[in-house]
C-alpha cells in the first residue's frame, strides 16, 4: 500500500559468515547471550537456515551441545563466528526455516526509561513520551523519556550508537547491554594498531581484450547463472 515501506534490519558480519558455512555445510560456534539466564555461552551448531521475524534476523539450526533444534538470533551473538571447515553436516531433507520461524512467539511489549540530551535525536522522540513518575531525576541538559521495545539487545546497538546523546537508565538488562557495546567500542579504539607491511607492488603487462575474450567471459557465466 501506498506509504508502506517493509524494512530489513542489517545483520553484521555474523550474517556473511553463518551463510558461507550454512552453503557449505560447516558446523560453527560462537559465543551468545542467553535470553533464558542473561549469561555468555559457547554454541556449537549445524547452521540450517537464517531467516527474518519480527524484525530481526534468525539462525535455525542443531544445538550439538544440547542435542536439539534451536533457534538463535543473531543480535544475541557476541563473538565472531567460527566455522569447523574440517567438519561437515547434512541438514534434514524436509527443513523448511520459513515454517520454523513462524513458530516463534513474538516477544512482549515494554516500557525502557532513556535520558537523552535536549535538542537531540529527533527521530527517536518520535518514539517517546515523556517519563512520568520515573524515579530519580536527568542530569542537566538531558529529559528523561519513556521508550516501547520488545528485544533489549536491538534497542540497545541502536542507544549506544547515539553516545553520549542517549542514556539509558531502566531496566537492567537494557542498562547493561548498551555498557556492554561501549566498553567493547572503547576497548577495541585502545587496542594497539596491528602491525602490517606492504609488499613490492608488480606490475603485470595486460594484452588489450578482443571480443572474443569478452564472449568467453560471458559464456563461463552462464553455468553459475543457471545454478544460482
Amino acid at each position: 500500500p501506498a506509504g508502506v515501506q517493509p524494512r530489513i534490519k542489517p545483520a553484521g558480519q555474523a550474517f556473511d559468515d553463518l551463510v558461507a558455512a550454512m552453503h557449505s555445510r560447516h558446523p560453527v560456534t560462537f559465543t551468545y547471550l542467553a535470553g533464558t539466564t542473561g549469561k555468555e555461552e559457547l554454541r556449537t551448531v549445524e547452521p540450517w537456515g537464517l531467516g527474518s521475524r519480527f524484525g530481526q534476523w534468525y539462525l535455525m539450526g542443531h544445538d550439538r551441545v544440547r542435542n536439539a533444534t534451536r533457534h538463535f538470533r543473531l543480535s544475541r551473538i557476541t563473538s565472531a563466528v567460527t566455522t569447523l571447515d574440517k567438519e561437515l553436516f547434512t541438514p534434514p531433507a524436509d527443513f523448511n526455516v520459513r515454517q520454523e520461524l513462524a513458530r516463534l512467539p513474538e516477544l512482549p511489549l515494554r516500557t525502557a526509561i532513556v535520558d537523552v540530551r535536549e535538542g537531540r535525536l529527533l527521530a527517536l522522540r518520535r518514539r517517546t513520551s515523556e517519563a512520568g513518575n520515573a524515579a530519580g531525576r536527568p542530569a542537566a541538559g538531558y529529559e528523561r523519556l519513556a521508550l516501547q521495545f520488545r528485544d533489549p539487545e536491538s534497542l540497545a546497538e541502536e542507544l549506544a550508537s547515539y553516545g553520549p546523546d542517549a542514556r539509558a537508565v531502566s531496566p537492567s538488562e537494557l542498562v547493561k547491554a548498551v555498557r556492554r557495546r561501549l566498553r567493547a567500542a572503547a576497548d577495541f579504539s585502545a587496542a594497539p594498531a596491528p602491525s602490517y607491511r606492504f609488499g613490492e607492488a608488480r606490475v603485470r603487462s595486460v594484452r588489450k581484450r578482443t571480443s572474443e575474450d569478452q564472449l568467453k567471459r560471458m559464456l563461463q557465466l552462464v553455468p553459475f547463472l543457471v545454478h544460482n
